[in-house]
């Protein structure tokens, strides 16, 4: 399992670190003092990680690990950060992105140039994949939240499932929102907000 690791006490920059899922120890992931760590995911082949960090102050890029080896190479411009929480497709060929000018791309993890994204607006986040990798499920934050399938080559957009929690009294944010790649399950989490008003009465 992949994790951030921070201490809550001192300015000390974030770091990847592999916990294990069973018995044994944690190790981290070695990688330059001069890019600061913000997050990771897997690719599917479970021998590479997609790293998300800047460097000397440059915008945030992908940067690619690989386990056997211990390496990290740039994988994309500086700008394109990751889009939403699950942005690796099944197959392990594209990265769902944000570009320099925030508008959502599919990168290849292999090399080469991004392609547009169509069918996602602005404010939306991706909560995963389907299984033959043809189509993300997009979300927004604000419930109750709309959870639509959208086709990545015509940008078809479906809506899949409408979230709103049981009690939505002071819910104000829903997400993320994870859904599987065989569409049968999701989970999500949210955000509330109560208060008491209170009359006081005799005050002079």
């Amino acid at each position: 399992m992949l994790a951030l690791k921070s201490n809550p006490y001192y300015d000390t920059p974030l770091s990847l670190v592999l916990l294990p899922t069973g018995p044994g120890e944690a190790k981290a992931i070695s990688t330059p003092s001069t890019i600061a760590v913000e997050g990771g995911n897997w690719l599917p082949d479970g021998q590479r990680i997609v790293v998300w960090g800047s460097e000397s102050g440059r915008p945030v890029r992908g940067y690619l690990y690989g386990l056997k080896a211990g390496s990290l190479r740039a994988l994309t411009p500086p700008g394109f950060g990751a889009f939403g929480d699950r942005p690796i497709s099944p197959d392990g060929k594209w990265i769902a992105m944000l570009d320099e000018h925030g508008k959502a791309v599919l990168f290849p993890v292999e090399g080469g140039s991004s392609r547009s994204l169509p069918g996602v607006t602005n404010g939306d986040s991706i909560g995963g994949w389907s299984g033959d990798a043809r189509s993300i499920y997009t979300y927004r934050h604000w419930g109750p939240a709309r959870v639509f399938r959208v086709n990545i080559a015509t940008g078809a957009r479906q809506l899949w499932k409408e979230i709103t929690p049981d009690d939505p009294a002071g819910i104000f944010a829903i997400g993320p929102v994870l859904v599987t790649h065989d569409g049968r399950f999701y989970a999500y989490s949210y955000a509330r907000y109560l208060s008491e008003l209170f009359l006081v009465d005799g005050v002079k």
